[in-house]
């Protein structure tokens, strides 16, 4: 019988020892923190919590915010909101015409209440959609 002989590369720490990642430094907001707020160094962000993804066009981008959650559309107003650690939300684009056309006849067809509503806010969610997509 052979006994397998452990060497010291064979060792596998409990805890493994990271290097320090990189942080993303923008030349334009370090410079403008600078001119807003001179004695404080401006936040290095790891690029640690950047993964890099193919670009993609979105229709609805979903901010979980203290207040609740934010619903930002294409060419929305400055808004500024306490952010909360949650899920960010991409909604990607798709055919707003479409869906738009699905629920105006959903609100043709409608017979009760419930379904005049619902089909009712699928209207107006997707004339807002559509609004802010072709501007």
């Amino acid at each position: 019988i052979h006994r397998h002989q452990k060497k010291a590369s064979d060792h596998v720490p409990a805890s493994v020892e990271v290097s320090p990642h990189t942080y993303l430094q923008d030349s334009n907001f370090i410079e403008s923190w600078s001119k807003v707020i001179p004695n404080l160094d401006p936040p290095k962000t790891s690029s640690a919590f950047f993964t890099p993804c193919p670009a993609k066009k979105v229709d609805m981008v979903v901010v979980p915010a203290t207040t609740g959650h934010m619903a930002v559309l294409p060419r929305h107003v400055p808004t500024i909101a306490e952010l909360k650690p949650d899920v960010l939300s991409v909604h990607e684009v798709k055919d707003t015409a479409s869906s738009l056309a699905e629920f105006t006849q959903k609100l043709g067809s409608a017979t009760t209440d419930l379904e005049k509503a619902e089909a009712q806010i699928g209207v107006d969610v997707h004339s807002a959609l559509n609004s802010g997509i072709t501007g």
